[in-house]
């Protein structure tokens, strides 16, 4: 997959941190899905996992998710202390992420069954 420009607000690692700046990177995508409204299958959620890296300080592994809804884009990391730990807590992330858009707009969220191939 292609590198996409994205504009990061928040970094996520064992706990919510906020950022005090905002910082451009490059998010190397390596997994894309699309989920559904069950009742709305115009209302769709797009889910980008970046491939684990490195992070600044070289101490830690970080991986980047980008959760896109109407009227809503997120940006986080989760931090590990390896890659493997870095994209198994992004996931648990996006776990949570996925649950909370869910009770926020009272949807069920799915994968259309088409794309499984």
């Amino acid at each position: 997959m292609k590198l996409q420009r994205v504009r990061d607000h928040r970094a996520v690692g064992f706990a919510l941190i906020d950022m005090e700046n905002l910082f451009d990177f490059e998010l190397d995508i390596i997994a894309e899905r699309i989920l559904l409204a069950a009742d709305d299958p115009t209302w769709q959620v797009r889910i980008r996992l970046g491939k684990p890296s490195l992070s600044e300080k070289a101490q830690d592994y970080k991986c980047a998710y980008q959760v896109l809804s109407p009227g809503r884009e997120i940006i986080r990391f989760a931090f590990g202390i390896d890659a493997f730990q870095a994209l198994e807590l992004a996931l648990r992330m996006i776990g949570a992420e996925i649950e909370s858009l869910q009770q926020e707009h009272g949807l069920t969220l799915m994968v259309d069954d088409t794309d499984l191939g």
